[in-house]
């Protein structure tokens, strides 16, 4: 009966609600000022197997409402550990996303597929990511401006922007396989350029160097 009471507390957590509280206010952005969500530092439900924001609390400004919303950002939050899903949901305008100083260490297409082309800005500087899949932004075509900045990325996939045809700013300088942006965040071809030659081969240098030394130790192994 004991093992059951626990298992059914371990269901019930691991299913529990994500709730953030929002201080709603407004926020200059590149395209200008424009009513956002700060979330504040305390998230509760907050797992693995549980990312979806189903309760949000806190009061609009007056004559604002969910829909005003176009912004949702938090800094130096070390509750967010997993990447929020459906924040969306409750705000349908939502166009941009930032994220800054987070232990945040992966963020799959899953986490953004929601958001759909109303992306527009994706910012998560100053985390713990350490690779960008290439299908991570399939769902994400209108996004203008993206800031992976100074995080532990080692590989980015070589096809991860290639088909963003708006993109108007990328910054990935500060990481593992690129130390230094060697072009303006505007200059977008040279930086996705950089990206391909200096990220994608990163990884794949990695893993021949991995599978030349078990080759080595089984061929010592089989003398």
């Amino acid at each position: 009966m004991k093992l059951f009471l626990l298992f059914a507390a371990f269901i019930a957590f691991s299913n529990a609600d994500v709730e953030i509280t929002c201080i709603y206010g407004m926020k200059e952005f590149k395209e200008g000022p424009v009513y956002a969500c700060q979330i504040n530092s305390d998230i509760q439900g907050l797992t693995y197997e549980s990312r979806d924001v189903a309760i949000v609390h806190g009061t609009h400004l007056e004559g604002k409402s969910d829909t005003d919303v176009k912004a949702v950002w938090t800094e130096n939050n070390y509750h967010l550990t997993y990447f929020l899903r459906k924040l969306n949901s409750r705000f349908l305008n939502l166009g941009t996303i930032q994220f800054v100083k987070t232990p945040l260490k992966n963020i799959a297409k899953e986490d953004l597929a929601g958001y759909r082309t109303k992306l527009v800005q994706f910012d998560v500087t100053n985390s713990s990511l350490e690779v960008i899949d290439g299908n991570l932004f399939e769902d994400n075509l209108n996004l203008a401006e993206i800031n992976l900045g100074f995080n532990k990325i080692h590989h980015i996939d070589t096809n991860t922007f290639d088909n963003l045809t708006n993109l108007k700013s990328l910054t990935v300088g500060g990481n593992q396989c690129i130390v230094v942006q060697g072009y303006s965040s505007n200059d977008v071809a040279h930086v996705i350029n950089q990206t391909k030659q200096q990220c994608a081969s990163n990884d794949n240098h990695m893993f021949s160097k991995s599978t030349s030394d078990e080759s080595s130790v089984n061929s010592n192994d089989e003398n």
